[in-house]
């Protein structure tokens, strides 16, 4: 770690064991606050030369390597929880020099009110952010991209020079890539109970009369859905059958509810080619935690 602080009145909040940080104050009244759970991989680079500006990285957030440059008095940068930057990432605060009309010495290029990127968002390598820009909440800015605007939609990718959105309704996880394979039958032991299961099945995917994959969200109310595992029971005219689903993180599931036991509530199955709707007698959705099995009845 290596912090220069050459203003007055300046403050600097670190955790306690965080590495890999230089910072450089020049100016005076600045504010760098980095919170609990912040990793640094290779390095994090702060310069602020001008007065009464703030830096805060939120929560748990990742850096591999950040430049971030504030200039201009009263200026800031906020990153969110839980964000994920890239390598050669770059942000910088203020054009550093200005730009001047020639017939009225006005500054045309002043900052307005800083940068603001939200929680939970991944911005790639060598991406550029600039003054006065805001992202939603989990977002993806692409590898490379120039980000200048002001866009406050959460749950975009961006990418390109000037960065536009090129997909809405997506989100991002730190797990690698996998495609999601076929739905094996299993055969699920447990002791059923009733109990209060929520869900809702936000996609629907039918090919050729076929039920081809279900997705959406599932919990039992007052348990942790870390500890549980959601299946599907198909019920044909002859037999039933049983598939695991897979499941991952829903943030926006736990935050609407105010609980964080049911981040873990989002599921997707991809099923067999052979179920066709008009052989299908009933559809139910299981949630298995501990030994005990929770079932109910979905409505397609």
């Amino acid at each position: 770690m290596n912090i220069t602080d050459n203003g007055k009145n300046n403050k600097i909040e670190l955790p306690k064991n965080i590495k890999n940080v230089q910072i450089k104050l020049e100016g005076n009244n600045n504010l760098v606050e980095i919170e609990e759970g912040v990793t640094i991989f290779k390095e994090l680079h702060v310069n602020i030369s001008d007065n009464n500006c703030t830096l805060r990285i939120g929560k748990n957030t990742t850096i591999y390597k950040l430049d971030i440059l504030i200039n201009e008095d009263n200026n800031k940068v906020e990153i969110g929880k839980d964000c994920m930057i890239s390598d050669n990432v770059r942000i910088l605060a203020s054009d550093s020099h200005s730009i001047i009309l020639m017939d009225t010495r006005e500054c045309i290029n002043a900052h307005k009110d800083g940068i603001k990127i939200g929680d939970h968002v991944w911005i790639g390598v060598n991406a550029l952010i600039l003054k006065d820009t805001k992202i939603g909440n989990n977002c993806i800015i692409a590898a490379g991209a120039i980000v200048t605007s002001k866009n406050k939609k959460d749950n975009v990718l961006l990418a390109g020079n000037p960065a536009k959105i090129i997909k809405n309704k997506v989100s991002w996880e730190r797990k690698t890539p996998k495609k999601e394979e076929v739905a094996k039958e299993v055969e699920l032991k447990g002791e059923e109970v009733t109990g209060n299961l929520m869900h809702f099945i936000e996609k629907k995917v039918v090919n050729k009369k076929t039920l081809k994959e279900l997705s959406g969200w599932a919990y039992i109310n007052d348990f942790n859905s870390l500890q549980s595992e959601i299946y599907f029971e198909i019920q044909g005219k002859e037999n039933s059958k049983i598939y695991k689903a897979n499941m991952y993180e829903r943030k926006d599931i736990a935050k609407s509810v105010g609980n964080d036991n049911y981040i873990n509530s989002g599921f997707n199955i991809i099923l067999p080619d052979n179920l066709k709707l008009n052989k299908l007698e009933n559809i139910n959705i299981l949630i298995k935690n501990s030994d005990k099995i929770y079932k109910t009845e979905v409505n397609l």
